[in-house]
Formats: C-alpha cells, structure tokens, sequence
C-alpha cells in the first residue's frame, strides 16, 4: 500500500484489526476498541476510530476473505470517547452458496436466508467454470510438487547422514592437528586453517540440507490439504454444470412457452375469420386444442422448476431473546445457528403434527411453514458454512508491526509492553529456541544478508530483563548501540522467526501488516526488503500486508515479478505482489502489473517523480545563475 500522507492507509489497516479481532474473540453485541491486540495499532476509542469528515456517527465494515462476505454496523451508546461500540447488525454471507446470516440487536432478531442461484446469465457461469479448471490444474502441479517430496526427503536424510559423518571425522581430525595427536605428521598453519574452513563450508551445507528437509516436510504435510480443495473445485465444477444444465432448460422451456402462446393467439384470430364448422375451422380447432396440451405440458415443467427453485430460497427470524449464548462459549456464532436450526426442526415438526390433526393452517402459517421446510432441509449445508467460516477465522493469524522506534537501551525490560524490540525478543527467547535450530538460522541468515551481523546473543537478567548482542567477526556490540535501522529490522526477523516455531504447518495462515518497514534504511537495503518478503512468501505462505513511502521497494518488486516470470504466466507462475495506491481524492485502486513489468496507471504526483522534479529545478536554478 503506498500513498501520500493522511490518505487512507492506516485507517485500513486499523480497520482490519479491528474486524479480526471482533469476529475470533468476540462476536457479541458489544465491539471493542482496546483489545490487547489493538495496542500497537492505538486506536483505543471509538472517537478516534470514526471518520472525522464523516456526518453520521455510525461505523460501516465490509470485509470479505475467501467465500464469505462480511458486514457490521456499528453505533456509539451515549458518547463517542468509550472504548467500545454497540454491534447494530453483524452478517455473515456465504457467497458459495449464497447463504445469508444476519444477528440485528437493534430490532433483536437473527435470520438465515439464502437467494436463488437460478440465473440465464452463462457468461458469468462459464467464467466460473474456466477459472475452477484453471485452478484445478494448478492444483494438481503443486499436487506433483508434494509427491515428489517423500523420495527428496530421502535423499536429503541420507546427505545429511553422510555429512554429519564427514564432519565429525574431520572435527576429530582438525582436533587432532591442533594438539599435536597425530603420530609421524606434522601439519603447518595453512593446512589447518584449510581444514577449519572446509569444516565450517561443511557445517553450511548442512545447515541449508536441513532447511530444505523442513521444507520438504512442510510440502508433505500441505499434500492432503491440496487435494481436499482439489476434490472441493471438483465439486464446484459439478454444481456449476448442474446449475448451467437447470438454467437452460428453465429459459428453453419459457421460451418455448412464449412462442406457444404467440402460435395459439395466431391461430384464434385465425379461427375467428372462417366458419368453425368448416374443414378448416376444424381444422384450426384440433391445432389450437393441440398447441394448448403442449403448452399445458411445458407450463407443468415451468412449475416443477419453479418450485424446485423456490425450495432453494428461504428467509427467516427468529427473536434473538429466544437465543442463550454462553459467555464462554469459544464461537457464539456457530452456536446461535445450532440453536436456530434446532428451533426451526422443532417448529417444522410442531407445524407437521398440526396438519396431521386436520387442523388447517392460516395462510400465514403455510408460508411460514415453506420457510422452515426449505431451512430444515438445508440445515447440513448451514452448519458446514458456518463451521467453514470460524475454521477459516481460527486459520487466519493476522498480526501487526508497527513503525514505532525502539528505545536505545542496553537493556530491553520485561515490564516494558511499549518497547515492541523488547517483546519481540522476549517472545523468541522464552521459546527457547537454540543455535542451530532453523528459526536462529532464520534470523542469522537475514541479519547477514542485511549486513547487521554475523550472528547474535540473548541474555536474560535476573528474571527482569534482557541484554542482545550482536556478533560481526571477533566484533561484539550490544544491539541498543546499532543503528535505528538495524533495530528495526532484528524486531521483524525475530517476530517471523517466533511465528515460524509457533505456528510451524500452518505458516500459511499467518498475514503481517508491517508498517513502514523502510525506515532509517539505505535505499539499497529498501530494495532487498522486497526479496526479503518475496522469499519468506514463497518459501513459508506467510502474506505480508506493507504499508510503504518507498519507491525503492515498488521498483524492486518490478525487477523481481521479470527475473521470476511472474507478469507473462499467472496460472502457472502467479505473481504475489499487489500494489494499491491511496489517492487523497480519487480513493484507492489497484496498479496492475503489465507483462513489460510496468504498471497499468500512474502513481499520483510525489510518489516516482520527486527525485527527477529536483534534478530538474536544480539545473534550472543553475542555468539562472550563469
């Protein structure tokens, strides 16, 4: 996301925050500003989460991911300086099959609601179609990828056996030469040190053997969930071809219809110009009489689609006092539809006794009764979407790194929660992660690539605070005493590498907003921040929301999305990089990559041209002197 200042970036950014939170640990009636996960975002209340040129006092939300749209409406009770809000509505729609959940507290209802599908447009249903087996087959490449993966793994285990090996004999030997335990030899510095950096060279290639083992295993372990969403596109495919097949026949059949009774009017116009009694009168009569049985049929086929189609559409509500939701319980929202559900089979069966009695029912109550029939006999499909929905909202991690500058302190205290450096580290080291585990290969391989340092060191004091250092060489120097640039980025590489341990197989569920992460670095190091997300994208699924003012960063992604071919080939080889840019009056909108690796628009006035516009005017100014 790149834009001017006061442009919109951050107001989505909060915005997200604020959805997640609600919708994983809350849910209620009640949304809250000053949750602990809100802290570092610092919106606090719901003053400062309104839009201050806005003239309602109401807030909106439209958020949607994956399948599911989601809205909520947000009113404030007595003033608006509380940290928390009134939920006025909150809806869940499932746009797979077009089911609808909506909770109203204001009007205190909850309702379940579903649309037809019945549509004649078959453009959009053979778009679907073209991109569900476009999908498909890419899934079943990554499907090759994770197969090949068991025989790599074994491969890599028996490099990693023999290098180990290697190793150790070669240690034993370096060991050996140093003290002078080696009988009728003598070895000269030289050699020695040949020894010690083929060793070292060794211990590096098996530092990445063992990385490329996780990863292997990784891609195992994704086979069964490649080719669950395989067999779920599958199905898709299927229920699109059911409905294209519905759809056709249901506008054939209406057609056909509507050109019956044209032909059946025709001919009584006909008939009232001859004599009825005459040949061709009668004539004309047995053709109308035999038109109106064929239309008599196709209206029967119309009905039967009709019904078969309004047995797919359904809305209704219930009170939300009749609905108890423990405060406890861990997805009020997965429970209140149990409940509707379980109250609407009770009513259906209530309403079924009552018909078996003889009792005729209102008309009001047949309808009503429509209603919970179409419900009732869709109940599996409810629970599987809403169970679909809190799966997904339980699998996607949403985390926030603020720009937020550390404090140049020896010591990072414990107590301290507005020193986000001193967290990061006190979430990596109570994770007890040692040398040589790959996540501190993780951090040691980027701090190197950032040229911070070799490697690092963590001591905890006293049970109250930490000392970090940083080791280049024979160099040691307290991590405080780096620079604000280096500060900020060991703060990334140990929050990625603590999510790595934490969340292990399920890297792909985690999105980090990063905000400005381009701050106090040289314009060259700016640049491999855009490889630096790139590859851990690429190499763990992590995605990475970056709020940015560097063009240094846009231009690298250019550079990357041509030398990895991701601009010619999206089915195949699709490109991870969105750029939107937030315009101060036109709003945001997507700056789409073209296949020459530039972008479709331009960026507004600020963003690429400033460095060019003061070349420019100096020049000028340096013509007006002479």
């Amino acid at each position: 996301m790149v834009g001017k200042n006061n442009s919109g970036k951050s107001t989505l950014v909060k915005a997200l925050l604020l959805v997640f939170d609600y919708l994983r640990n809350q849910q209620k009636d009640t949304f809250s500003f000053a949750g602990e996960a809100l802290n570092d975002a610092n919106i606090v209340t719901y003053e400062r989460a309104l839009c201050q040129e806005s003239e309602s006092p109401l807030i909106d939300f439209h958020f949607e991911i994956e399948d599911f749209i989601i809205e909520i409406s947000l009113w404030p009770e007595e003033g608006i300086d509380y940290t928390f809000a009134n939920v006025h509505t909150l809806k869940v729609a499932d746009a797979q099959n077009a089911t609808e959940f909506l909770i109203d507290h204001v009007s205190e209802f909850v309702r379940i609601a579903k649309q037809s599908q019945i549509t004649n447009d078959s453009f959009v249903i053979d778009n679907l179609q073209e991109e569900l087996l476009q999908n498909i087959e890419y899934q079943k490449q990554k499907l090759n990828e994770h197969e090949l993966a068991t025989n790599k793994i074994k491969d890599l285990e028996s490099k990693r056996s023999l290098l180990t090996n290697v190793i150790e004999l070669r240690s034993m030997a370096l060991h050996n030469m140093e003290n002078g335990k080696v009988e009728d030899a003598s070895y000269t510095e030289d050699e020695i040190n040949d020894l010690r950096l083929s060793i070292d060279a060794q211990k590096n290639n098996l530092k990445e053997i063992q990385h490329e083992i996780e990863k292997q295993y990784r891609l195992k372990v994704e086979k069964s969930q490649v080719i669950e969403k395989i067999e779920q596109q599958i199905k898709q495919l299927k229920k699109l071809d059911k409905l294209k097949m519905k759809n056709e026949k249901f506008f054939h059949i209406k057609v056909l219809t509507s050109e019956l009774v044209e032909r059946i009017n025709y001919l009584k116009k006909e008939l009232n110009s001859v004599s009825k009694t005459s040949r061709e009168g009668l004539t004309i009569i047995n053709q109308i009489n035999s038109q109106t049985q064929k239309l008599k049929e196709l209206e029967s086929q119309v009905s039967e689609q009709v019904e078969e189609k309004s047995n797919t559409e359904y809305s209704l509500e219930y009170p939300i006092k009749d609905f108890s939701i423990a405060s406890t319980e861990e997805s009020p929202l997965e429970e209140m539809v149990s409940d509707f559900l379980s109250r609407n089979h009770d009513l259906r069966v209530y309403y079924i006794g009552k018909r078996g009695d003889s009792t005729a029912l209102s008309d009001e109550e047949n309808e009503q009764f429509e209603q919970i029939n179409g419900i009732d006999a869709e109940r599996q499909n409810i629970k599987r979407s809403i169970s679909r929905f809190v799966n997904l909202l339980n699998t996607k991690k949403v985390f926030y790194l603020g720009a937020n500058p550390s404090k140049q302190s020896a010591l990072f205290y414990l107590r301290d929660k507005q020193n986000a450096l001193g967290q990061a580290i006190h979430q990596f080291y109570q994770l007890k992660i040692q040398k040589g585990q790959p996540e501190y290969l993780f951090v040691e391989k980027w701090m190197k690539r950032f040229e911070i340092g070799d490697t690092f060191d963590i001591n905890f004091i006293s049970g109250e605070a930490y000392e970090c250092f940083i080791k280049n060489g024979e160099v040691e120097t307290h991590l405080a005493d780096m620079g604000m640039g280096s500060l900020q980025l060991m703060q990334l590489f140990f929050k990625i590498a603590t999510m790595l341990r934490l969340y292990r197989a399920e890297t792909k569920g985690i999105n980090l907003i990063v905000e400005e992460p381009e701050l106090n670095l040289h314009p060259a190091l700016q640049c491999e921040l855009a490889d630096f997300f790139f590859e851990i994208n690429d190499e763990y699924g992590i995605k990475f929301i970056i709020e940015t003012h560097s063009d240094n960063i846009i231009r690298r992604t250019q550079v990357i999305g041509l030398k990895r071919d991701l601009f010619s080939n999206q089915e195949l080889n699709p490109n991870p990089f969105k750029v939107y840019y937030f315009h101060v009056s036109e709003g945001p909108y997507e700056m789409k990559y073209t296949k020459e690796g530039k972008f479709d628009r331009n960026f507004a006035e600020g963003f690429y041209d400033v460095a060019s516009n003061s070349t420019m005017e100096i020049l000028k100014i340096n013509r007006q002197k002479k």
